[in-house]
């Protein structure tokens, strides 16, 4: 196997790990900031958010690439074919521990999207509740039919 072939995987590996740690850190500050109504500091993480997604294609992309012109199809198959035991554990070590921060970054994700559901949802309750709309069913185009109630606005106290 080709030992330079290694040593750039090993870099494009370590990169990859680099960005995705970034991302879970950033994922983490957006679900902070959505549970503390901070949607503007959560605007400004998405946007950093964006640019290491950007550099994660690129580096994933080389990966790819590479993993392919050394004749394999996969990662794994890739690290079977090492013979070199040291190299061979170095890059199993470094699979896995990519495998690990991903699924913490799909589970924070899902959790940050559901945070992001229930502020929508309260929001629009909230937002129904001061200008008076409610939802009554459906008509025959199954399109939602709304009532205008006395706008919360209009009321005297």
């Amino acid at each position: 196997m080709n030992r330079e072939g290694i040593e750039i995987l090993k870099k494009l590996l370590e990169g990859q790990l680099q960005m995705y740690k970034s991302e879970l850190e950033i994922v983490g500050n957006k679900i902070n900031y959505v549970e503390k109504d901070q949607l503007e500091l959560m605007e400004q993480e998405s946007e950093k958010e964006k640019l290491i997604i950007q550099k994660i294609e690129i580096l994933e992309a080389n990966r790819i690439k590479l993993v392919e012109k050394m004749g394999h199809t996969t990662l794994k198959e890739l690290i079977e074919q090492v013979e070199d035991e040291k190299e061979k554990n170095s890059l199993r070590a470094m699979r896995k521990e990519l495998k690990d921060v991903l699924s913490e970054l799909k589970n924070r994700n899902e959790l940050l999207q559901d945070l992001v559901k229930v502020s929508s949802t309260i929001l629009e309750k909230t937002l129904n509740a001061i200008t008076g709309s409610k939802e009554v069913g459906y008509k025959q185009d199954k399109q939602k039919t709304i009532i205008n109630d006395s706008n919360l606005l209009n009321k005297k106290y």
